[in-house]
């Protein structure tokens, strides 16, 4: 009897250790994964390539996120000044800022679009401490839509994303909240979940499978950054979506693996267009081929994006 006692109260120690580990690496996780770290990029400057008149006609916004946050975004208005105008709000990736779609910028600028650049919570310099993985991003975005629209009440908005900024803009457009000026949206290699990238990573970087660890890690960032991986889904978020959306993957995405836009374009329900560039890794397809990538980009919105 005692050697019994003795054998389960060293099994109840080892489970509490093993326990205690595992909640210590859940929390390791939300940490790595989701508290904000500092840009290395700078608005103005990281961007020589685009010409220093464009970065100085821009003007700074700030609006307040649900959570009372500040947050911070670059316009530019074309010189007409107008209403009904075609606009572009450009969402970027996972610890960039918004000086990382100033080529973005340029190409739509050219073409006679309206420029809004936020800084994404927890990035650049819009306030937060944790990283909103597009969930949290998207209701920023719907506020975003709205300061575009008390500038212009009739624009005519395109989403467009790259990365994070990507399932941003797929989590948006599937929103039942979305404001009918948004009239098509872009996504460039995106994810189709919060919890599938995460448990990619976790395989890729520390050779973990997802039990138990990511579901650990999944409660711990509920409670810390107020959703949980599962939940921030843009597969079911593109499932909920009325408006045009191009989806763009880089077949060579080491990141984000390329099946994901297989299984977000099949379950899109709207008007959609797929294209693969060949040779592109990840958010580098507009880099590896600029004439396709614009092309097919304008193309699309002169299809959907302009009636």
């Amino acid at each position: 009897m005692k050697l019994l006692k003795r054998g389960l109260l060293i099994s109840g120690i080892l489970l509490g250790i093993m326990i205690a580990v595992i909640v210590i690496f859940g929390n390791y996780l939300v940490n790595y994964a989701l508290v904000r770290r500092d840009s290395s990029y700078n608005v103005i400057e990281s961007n020589a390539a685009v010409n220093d008149t464009f970065l100085s006609d821009c003007t700074v916004l700030r609006i307040a996120s649900a959570d009372d946050l500040l947050l911070e975004a670059s316009m530019l208005r074309q010189e007409t000044n107008g209403t009904g105008e075609k606009w572009v709000i450009l969402l970027h990736g996972y610890h960039a800022d918004r000086s990382s779609m100033l080529s973005f910028a340029e190409e739509y600028y050219k073409s006679g679009y309206n420029i809004l650049m936020p800084d994404m919570r927890a990035h650049g310099a819009s306030e937060g401490t944790y990283i909103g993985m597009g969930w949290l991003d998207s209701q920023d975005v719907l506020l975003w839509i709205n300061k575009v629209l008390k500038v212009d009440p009739y624009a005519k908005i395109v989403l467009h994303g790259v990365s994070m900024g990507a399932a941003t803009v797929m989590m948006t457009a599937g929103d039942p909240n979305l404001q009918y000026n948004v009239v098509a949206a872009i996504e460039d290699c995106g994810y189709t979940s919060v919890w599938d990238i995460f448990e990619e990573r976790l395989k890729e970087q520390f050779g973990l499978p997802a039990f138990p660890v990511l579901h650990v890690a999944s409660q711990i960032a509920a409670l810390r950054a107020g959703y949980d991986f599962k939940e921030a889904s843009a597969l079911r978020q593109v499932k909920r979506c009325k408006i045009p959306m191009l989806f763009i993957h880089g077949e060579e995405d080491d990141f984000v693996p390329y099946s994901m836009v297989g299984e977000l374009y099949d379950a899109a329900i709207c008007q959609k267009e797929l294209l693969t560039v060949e040779g592109a890794g990840h958010a580098a397809s507009e880099e590896t081929n600029p004439q396709l990538y614009w092309n097919t980009v304008f193309d699309f919105l002169e299809t959907y994006g302009e009636q």
